[in-house]
Order: C-alpha cells, then structure tokens, then sequence
C-alpha cells in the first residue's frame, strides 16, 4: 500500500514541495497529479494539496488584516481630521498621516512577493537614524 512515505520522501517532504509551488502560483490539481505520477497515493496527495492551500490562504488573509491594521487607521485620521477643518468657516488644521497608510501598502506588497526562495529582509532602527539589516555593519 502506497502512503505519504512513497518513494522514499516522507510525508514532511511532499508537505515542503507542495507548499513551495503552490506559493510559486501553481495550480493544485495539476500539483496533485504529479505526486500522483511520483508514485503517492491519490487520496494522499489531495490531503497534502489541500492543507498547503489553506496554509496559502492562511497567511494572504493575515497578511491583508496586517496591513488593513495600518492603513485603516491612517485613512480615519486623515479623513476625520480635513472634515473638522473644513466644517468651520475660517478654515483649520488637518494631518495627513500618510506614514501609516504607506508602512501598511509597501509592507503588504513586500510580504506578497516574500517567498521561501526570496525572505523578506529584516530592517532595523539603530536609534540613531541609521537603518541597518545587520547590526556588525555599523561597527
């Protein structure tokens, strides 16, 4: 009987390929039939096809909430605050908070095209205005 071992991967491995090309865009059905044709059960290979989509759609649907979690705010405030300087005759003061409503944009669009081939990189505030993904750099 054939299982998730077949031919000598274990069921982490086709679990870490399926993953990978379904994030790379490839359909599941013909992900599915090629474990099929590498010798993996088809009841199997479903099983396997279909936890890596919905770990795909797992981490798009936080992703979209990450971002909506900056960018809503960022629109409210700006919003709320040009309706009460215009509602007075004389004019008034508003912000613009563009800063969270572009941290949420490019931090969705960078966290989109992320893949396991390409991580994102990891930025860091040295407090002194300086932006480093390594710290030994500024030594």
């Amino acid at each position: 009987m054939k299982d998730a071992s077949v031919p000598n991967r274990s069921r982490r491995q086709w679990e870490a390929e399926a993953k990978v090309r379904v994030s790379k865009g490839e359909s599941g059905s013909v992900v599915e039939s090629d474990f099929v044709k590498q010798g993996l059960e088809s009841q199997s290979a479903k099983a396997i096809v279909d936890e890596a989509i919905a770990g795909a759609r797992s981490r798009a649907t936080g992703l979209l909430i990450g971002s909506a979690a900056f960018v809503g705010p960022g629109l409210l405030v700006t919003v709320a605050s040009y309706s009460a300087a215009t509602s007075t005759p004389y004019g008034g003061t508003y912000w613009i908070w563009y800063g969270p409503i572009v941290t949420g944009g490019i931090g969705g669009t960078c966290r989109a095209g992320a893949t396991s081939e390409h991580p994102p990189i990891a930025v860091e505030t040295m407090g002194n205005g300086v932006e480093q993904s390594d710290r030994t750099r500024l030594r």
